[in-house]
């Protein structure tokens, strides 16, 4: 595709409109050769095949918040796109919210994100739990692994879920923190959630975050499938969590750590036994190394 200049792109209202987004997020006049390579990366297409797709995947690509603005313009203009996926790209905090606004701004439209190792920030976390709460929004799969996202941005993420129609969340590789733990709590419990899977793998959770989460879990009328493997959580955690998972009867497959010196063969015979039967993966954790005499 040739290169065009502004009023080539401004011919277009509803494009116009929407560049004004990408000038306010202070990328300047970056944008048009964002376009450009979201082009080219695509397939060398034009600026009107890209707005007819439903899908745009463009992972570790080395995009930039230039080329996050550009597929921010597609979110807005385009009548077709479903789901866009930029995973491994660095578009830091300014580009997943400029994804996230225009989703916010349209919300009727995409209905899955995949935004996992992009440097989203607790800005960003902010940014997508806005569109979240945005009444009618599409999105019903989210993606934010290894983000960054820490204590603030999943805070934001969880308190969200009760007000959208989101079903699957990934949000392993993020270290969620009390507030994160509580809110994710008061997510699994809201009586009319939609949520039914569920990642918190590396999510550095403690006996007590465990513990909260599983009063969620016990209360829950939505989650199938669960991760919460690779934590910090001990014991304590441990059977809190297998105890809510056997009464929540929505629930189909769940993976725990299971902590040195615990069988856990009870578990997963009362859980397969359960009607209807709960698969259980427990992950063996290993022994602190003691280091070389």
């Amino acid at each position: 595709m040739a290169n065009h200049d502004v009023a080539y792109y401004n011919e277009d209202a509803a494009l116009s409109g929407a560049l004004q987004t990408v000038v306010a997020a202070k990328i300047g006049m970056a944008w048009p050769k964002g376009l450009e390579r979201v082009l080219s990366i695509s397939g060398d297409i034009s600026w009107s095949e890209l707005m007819e797709k439903q899908t745009i995947m463009l992972q570790n690509h080395d995009l930039g918040p230039a080329e996050a603005g550009a597929l921010a313009l597609v979110a807005r203009c385009s009548e077709q796109l479903k789901e866009i996926d930029v995973f491994g790209n660095p578009i830091g905090a300014i580009g997943v919210t400029l994804i996230a606004d225009a989703i916010r701004d349209h919300p009727d439209k995409c209905t899955r994100l995949n935004v996992r190792c992009t440097g989203a920030g607790p800005q960003g976390g902010k940014a997508l739990a806005a569109a979240l709460r945005t009444p009618g929004c599409a999105l019903t799969y989210l993606n934010v692994e290894y983000n960054q996202l820490d204590e603030p941005g999943l805070t934001d993420l969880f308190s969200a879920l009760p007000q959208c129609g989101l079903m699957e969340l990934d949000a392993k590789w993020n270290n969620a923190g009390n507030q994160g733990a509580r809110a994710c709590a008061e997510a699994l419990a809201a009586p009319n959630g939609t949520l039914q899977r569920l990642n918190l793998l590396q999510c550095s959770l403690t006996d007590d975050q465990a513990e909260n989460i599983a009063a969620g879990l016990a209360a829950s009328r939505s989650i199938e499938v669960l991760d919460l493997s690779e934590n910090r959580y001990g014991l304590k955690g441990h059977e809190a969590i297998c105890k809510a998972a056997i009464s929540c009867m929505t629930l189909k497959s769940i993976k725990i750590d299971l902590p040195e010196g615990v069988d856990g063969g009870d578990v997963v015979k009362t859980a397969a036994a359960r009607e209807p039967p709960l698969q259980v993966q427990l992950v063996e954790k290993k022994p602190a190394s003691t280091g070389s005499s």
